[in-house]
């Protein structure tokens, strides 16, 4: 049989020396078909950040937060949100109220093997231990709140950031996105242009289509230059990844 595609396998290695884990992982997957393709063979597509939380996993993840204090808990919520990485700066930035209250938290969920520091550069960053952690975390805001506090993490890097923006752009315009009609639209615009020119500039060309498409997905049902132009961007970038069709219907559309 073929290798596991590189999800499959990041999922087992992670969860190795817990059976438990790798038994509901792997029961959930085969059950909600994302395992297999229809001829049977593993499927390519899958995204570790795409995964849902399988019940068995989530009540024994939350057993374990349970243990924590309630702001440590309110805090990793924040960092799970933010994402699998994140640098202690901009958590300390969202938690400005309370100068140590970050680092109290990370220090209890080190601790408790939630999260892990990275030793990559200057800057003190953590990761969660785990993806499905995180996951379990995030999915515990209601959907309004959430989209907010992506509003407010994009807010809170842009002040940290503020001299290197266009090295963010592409998490910054991520969290302007998720954030929905908590943002506003030409800010969310802006920012996802900006990553879309950086992910082009770095031959990132899978990436920048996806921003591309996020930006159309705001601008629905309206024409007129705006989306005339990121039709043509569009274009551009289906040209790049060698999908002459769908460049040539793009720029169709852009006319």
């Amino acid at each position: 049989n073929p290798a596991p595609p590189p999800l499959v396998r990041v999922v087992f290695q992670e969860t190795e020396g817990n059976p438990f884990f790798v038994e509901e992982v792997y029961r959930h997957l085969s059950e909600e078909g994302k395992l297999f393709d229809e001829s049977g063979g593993w499927r390519k597509d899958l995204r570790v950040d795409q995964l849902q939380v399988p019940e068995g996993v989530r009540l024994v993840v939350g057993k374990r937060l349970q243990r924590l204090s309630e702001d440590t808990r309110r805090i990793l919520t924040t960092a799970a949100v933010i994402g699998r990485g994140f640098p202690l700066r901009l958590l300390e930035e969202m938690e400005s109220a309370r100068p140590d209250a970050a680092i109290d938290a990370l220090e209890e969920a080190e601790r408790a093997q939630l999260v892990t520091a990275e030793t990559v550069g200057r800057e003190p960053r953590y990761r969660f231990v785990h993806e499905l952690i995180r996951q379990t975390l995030a999915e515990t805001l209601f959907l309004p709140r959430r989209q907010r506090l992506h509003a407010r993490i994009a807010g809170a890097m842009e002040k940290v950031y503020g001299a290197v923006l266009d090295k963010h752009a592409s998490a910054i315009a991520h969290h302007l996105y998720q954030a929905g009609t908590a943002a506003d639209t030409e800010k969310t615009l802006r920012f996802l242009l900006l990553a879309s020119e950086g992910a082009r500039r770095s031959a990132a060309h899978e990436e920048a289509l996806t921003h591309l498409d996020c930006a159309l997905s705001l601008l629905e049902g309206e024409s007129g230059v705006p989306v005339a132009e990121l039709q043509e961007r569009r274009a551009d970038v289906l040209r790049s990844l060698g999908r002459l069709p769908d460049a040539v219907a793009a720029y169709e559309q852009a006319v």
